[in-house]
């Protein structure tokens, strides 16, 4: 059995670990679907760089290479580079999931002092002999965990702006990442799916939009699950941006029922969770100034709230069609922050810093009016950090069962 998250008409509610409430609202839909099925060089001179860890996609693994034959082939790779050899100490993790019917897709961590680009770098040219594939930027989608049989589920996370797909759910203190390294403790039978795009602030040459932004990863949802996995049941998972974009995806879809594809996805979307999505705008004023100029400027100025704290015309678009195209399709969860978080500033060497007022970035009632709940406060539900925080949790925390 498992305890239900319970919140009083009056918004009060117990006091329950982070990640507990998360991973409870978690199971919470996903046994209702079981219950209801859907049809660089060192000069010596300098001191050595700090080592941390790296994380990277290796795609194109053939289907039926075993987790220890990926593990001995990254370090035959790593022991071609005598740069790689000296400086990496260790694989600290590897995973395979299978990807379609040919290949599979392998995340690996290193722990390393050496720069990505050139990390990358280096392993591409000693990978001579394989034909994989190395990546940092995680655009699109990476599954990351599947159960050993077929998925019941497919549990789909779509990162916020300017954010990595990996960086954005990983514990803040160690490598752990909760939606590979213990969901599926708590939810067996799934696969999850992270995607990942490119939403850089500073110095970025794209004009995407956040419909751009949508429309790419509904087409890309889509083309991933037509291999006979399009029926399958999805929860998405967004935060902050993440979220417009999967209600950017979910009301196209909904426009174009007539696309038997988008009628299938439409149909086995069962539930969102929903982090600090700015449903009315995001409250960040710097974030103007730093895009000034850009190709991205409309996309920030689509997000932001105006000077009177009013949301822009296409946060108040979406809203509506939102409502009015998927009201009564789906359950949905929205999480919002309970403390304030630094703004982002440009420091005097041009970086970026977190070193800016503190506020909160999306408020309460920002995150909470999605246009779907029938009651105001019947699916909301406080979370004690911040607004990055608010998809970031340590090991060791445990959801709630009984016998």
């Amino acid at each position: 059995m498992v305890f239900c998250l319970c919140t009083s008409r009056t918004g009060n509610m117990a006091y329950l670990d982070q990640s507990t409430i998360v991973i409870s609202a978690l199971i919470a839909l996903a046994i209702a679907i079981w219950c209801h099925p859907l049809s660089s060089r060192s000069s010596g001179k300098l001191p050595p760089k700090p080592k941390r860890a790296l994380t990277l996609r290796v795609d194109e693994v053939p289907i039926d290479k075993a987790h220890a034959a990926f593990k001995s082939d990254l370090e035959t790779i790593i022991g071609r580079d005598q740069a790689l050899e000296n400086d990496t100490i260790s694989i600290l993790q590897h995973l395979l999931v299978r990807r379609d019917r040919k290949v599979a897709c392998g995340t690996a961590t290193f722990y390393t002092s050496i720069p990505a680009s050139e990390l990358l770098t280096r392993l591409h040219r000693a990978s001579f002999g394989f034909q994989y594939r190395f990546d940092i930027k995680f655009y699109g989608i990476t599954p990351l965990y599947e159960t050993g049989g077929a998925a019941d589920v497919d549990v789909i996370a779509v990162p916020g702006l300017g954010s990595h797909a990996i960086g954005s759910w990983k514990s803040s203190s160690n490598n752990d990442l909760w939606l590979r390294d213990y969901l599926p403790d708590h939810i067996p039978d799934i696969r999850v799916l992270l995607y990942g795009y490119d939403s850089t602030l500073q110095g970025s040459d794209s004009k995407d939009s956040i419909e751009d932004l949508g429309t790419r990863f509904l087409e890309t949802v889509k083309a991933f699950r037509a291999d006979m996995t399009d029926r399958r049941p999805i929860i998405f998972i967004g935060h902050s941006l993440g979220g417009l974009l999967i209600k950017e995806a979910l009301v196209r879809a909904s426009r174009k029922f007539d696309d038997p594809q988008n009628h299938r996805l439409c149909t086995a979307c069962y539930g969102l969770l929903l982090f600090g999505v700015p449903n009315l705008g995001l409250r960040n004023e710097q974030l103007s100034s730093i895009v000034k100029g850009q190709p991205n400027e409309g996309l920030i100025r689509d997000l932001v709230v105006d000077r009177d704290s009013e949301p822009s015309p296409f946060l108040k678009r979406i809203s509506g069609q939102f409502s009015e195209s998927c009201k009564g399709r789906y359950r949905v969860i929205s999480f919002f922050e309970r403390k304030l978080s630094p703004t982002i500033q440009i420091q005097p060497d041009g970086t970026l810093a977190k070193t800016g007022q503190k506020m909160f970035m999306v408020t309460e009632k920002s995150a909470t009016s999605t246009g779907l709940t029938a009651v105001a406060d019947e699916n909301n539900i406080p979370l004690n950090t911040d607004h990055s925080g608010l998809v970031k949790y340590e090991r060791g925390s445990q959801a709630v069962f009984t016998g």
